[in-house]
């Protein structure tokens, strides 16, 4: 969500706890790293099956 609508994450995060905020900051940051892997994943699958 961060990445895809980071004005609506600003604004649900802004509600939260400073402690909550680094939090959902962190889960963000993984999803976006663990996203990145899978496509580099997918795209190697794809070459060798080629």
């Amino acid at each position: 969500m961060q990445a895809s609508d980071p004005t609506r994450f600003q604004i649900l995060s802004q509600t939260l706890d400073f402690r909550y905020q680094a939090l959902a900051n962190g889960v963000a940051q993984h999803a976006d790293q663990r996203r990145a892997v899978i496509e580099k994943e997918k795209l190697e699958k794809a070459s060798v099956a080629s």
